[in-house]
């Protein structure tokens, strides 16, 4: 799959079909049984395996030792018959009991002739004093000293059935034996004779029970195997070192089940403990799980393709009049509710209880158009009453506060009366006009608006001079005006009236002593008029909320106020952005169009567009 298509499938952009989720859920089902139960059949047979074949390695590791010990002892009676005939031997026990002539040909080459005839590949006989007096392996370990090691392996002497193994001495270095020990005392003197079949591949293999056995026995510097192939391995993987079982087991333990037997080897100067390894070839059980495996693919995949072809084929048979019942749900609408559901199912399944489901619901469908209808009328009325309400009680408000001006003057200082009525009676009028308007549009339903440029500073100014008195000097009015007199294309009575839902929002914020600025500046061809107020700001859960209908934060507000300085500012081409922090107050953004020249940017546009359509 194309990258781009991986990360459209992972962004969920990719529609997948029912049949291909189901078909893809019953693969993964089937898929993850399967392998649960390939997994429990591996570890049965691995199990199974691994018990027979420790019982056949158990077997064999007592047959080895069984057998090494009567190999021992048979050793052993071959040397207690040589002692016998030393006994009877008068021309030995001349040589060496009586004269002490030790050197004499006669006993040098005692050993090295009877060797061969007893099959032995190490043959001694010491003195008492550990002195050799014939070796049968090596001519020239006349004079040499074994008093340790005839000693120690006097511990393993007689029918001992415990097997030994010894080092023994010829030309080219030590060799080790299987080793036994026997002695006959000659007059006053004892003598010993030990003797042994050295430890080769050859003799090793004579242990095995069957050919897939290697046994390996472990030195400290070397290793003698019955399988010469295993050695050259052996060097060559550095396996030859290895002296635990649990580093045979970690390298070996895939390929072999492994034993041992611990057993006793004999040198001049100690006794130490090497170790004999059985490996058992595990060669049938890979065989048999590389054959299960490829089994359980082969059925894995055919189950899966079954199981999708299957869900496929049923989960078609189910989508086919869900796919009737919805595209006889698009064709639903308020005015068109005639429409028929016919799933196709029975009654008493699933498609047949969504079709009667359906049915039903576009009953109740044509009773809540009849009640809908009646609550829509009364809904538009009721709102046509709100917003009523709302603007003529914006219109009402100036003149309130001009006529409570004059009256103050009247009852404080008459003789000015005069002068203010004149300075505010344009307030008043401005008012009433503001409010005959809005009869007239109110009267249309839908206000009659008058575009035509519109002074910006002047709309501000004017509406604050009106409210200059409002607040009895509890709040402070600044105003910064852009000294290029920006204009814009607008009703100025929409306008104002726009303006004032925010000067008036702002004036009830504040309690008490504050601050109310208002600004304008021309900023990328467009006219931004900015409110400022110091009061309690807005909640962040009404921030969010402010812009619909019937939202405010005034006891008795209509929440209608911020919904129609949206909709005239957007009217004119303009935006609205509302910035508040609780406790810090509100800063409201109006952004217009700027006119260039009695005409907006946009309708330069607009006539730049036309005059190009009609060029081609």
């Amino acid at each position: 799959m194309p990258t781009h298509a991986i990360l459209r499938f992972m962004k969920g952009k990719i529609k997948i079909s029912l049949a291909t989720k189901v078909a893809a859920t019953f693969a993964a089902l089937f898929l993850s049984v399967m392998v649960i139960v390939a997994f429990a059949v591996r570890q049965i047979i691995i199990s199974q395996f691994t018990s027979q074949y420790q019982r056949d390695l158990e077997s064999s590791l007592h047959a080895i030792q069984q057998e090494m010990s009567e190999r021992r002892i048979a050793i052993g009676s071959q040397l207690r018959q040589l002692a016998a005939k030393l006994e009877d031997d008068d021309k030995f026990h001349l040589y060496a009991a009586v004269l002490k002539e030790y050197h004499q040909n006669y006993i040098l080459d005692y050993a090295e002739n009877y060797m061969p005839a007893m099959s032995l590949q190490a043959l001694e006989i010491v003195d008492q004093n550990g002195l050799v007096l014939s070796s049968g392996h090596h001519r020239n370990a006349f004079g040499g000293r074994a008093l340790g090691q005839i000693r120690r392996l006097s511990r393993f002497a007689g029918l001992d059935p415990q097997p030994a193994l010894a080092w023994f001495k010829r030309r080219n270095g030590k060799f080790l034996c299987l080793a036994a020990l026997d002695s006959i005392k000659l007059g006053t003197k004892r003598f010993y004779i030990a003797g042994g079949i050295e430890m080769t591949s050859s003799f090793l293999r004579g242990f095995q029970r069957d050919t897939t056995e290697i046994l390996i026995l472990q030195l400290a510097d070397a290793a003698v195997s019955s399988s010469s192939d295993w050695v050259k391995m052996a060097r060559q993987s550095k396996m030859i070192s290895l002296r635990s079982k649990s580093a045979w087991l970690t390298a070996l333990d895939e390929q072999y089940s492994l034993g041992e037997i611990t057993l006793p080897v004999i040198s001049e100067n100690a006794i130490e403990k090497e170790i004999l390894f059985l490996l058992h070839s595990k060669t049938e059980l890979a065989q048999l799980l590389e054959d299960l495996n490829r089994r359980i693919f082969i059925i894995i995949g055919v189950g899966m393709i079954v199981a999708i072809v299957l869900s496929i084929w049923r989960i078609r048979a189910v989508a086919k009049p869900l796919h009737r019942l919805a595209d006889t749900a698009s064709k639903l609408s308020l005015d068109k509710l005639n429409v028929k559901f016919d799933g196709g199912g029975n009654d008493d399944d699933e498609v047949g209880v969504l079709s009667e489901a359906l049915r039903k619901m576009v009953r109740r469908l044509r009773q809540s158009r009849i009640e809908l209808a009646v609550a829509e009328q009364k809904a538009a009325f009721a709102d046509i009453a709100r917003q009523v309400n709302h603007d003529i009680k914006n219109g009402f408000i100036p003149i309130r506060h001009v006529m409570q001006h004059w009256m103050e003057v009247a009852e404080t200082d008459p003789g000015k009366l005069i002068q203010v009525f004149n300075d505010r009676k344009a307030t008043v009028l401005e008012s009433l006009d503001y409010l005959e308007n809005l009869v007239h549009n109110y009267a249309q339903l839908r206000p009659n608006t008058r575009i035509s440029e519109v002074n910006v500073n002047q709309i501000v100014f004017d509406l604050l001079a009106s409210y200059q008195d409002l607040s009895d000097g509890r709040i402070q009015f600044q105003a910064y005006f852009d000294p290029s007199e920006p204009g814009v294309q607008a009703d100025a009575l929409q306008l104002r009236r726009a303006f004032e839902n925010v000067l008036r929002n702002a004036i009830e914020a504040i309690d008490g002593q504050g601050r109310i600025a208002v600004s304008t500046a021309v900023q990328d061809n467009h006219v931004i008029i900015t409110w400022r107020d110091s009061g309690a700001g807005i909640p962040e859960e009404v921030s969010r909320q402010m812009f619909k209908a019937h939202v405010t934060t005034k006891p008795g507000g209509t929440g209608l106020g911020l919904i129609n300085v949206k909709r005239i500012i957007e009217d004119f081409g303009g935006a609205v952005t509302v910035a508040s922090e609780a406790g810090q107050g509100t800063s409201i953004r109006l952004t217009l169009p700027a006119t260039i020249g009695n005409r907006t940017k946009n309708q330069i546009v607009r006539r730049l567009i036309d005059a190009d359509d009609s060029c081609c």
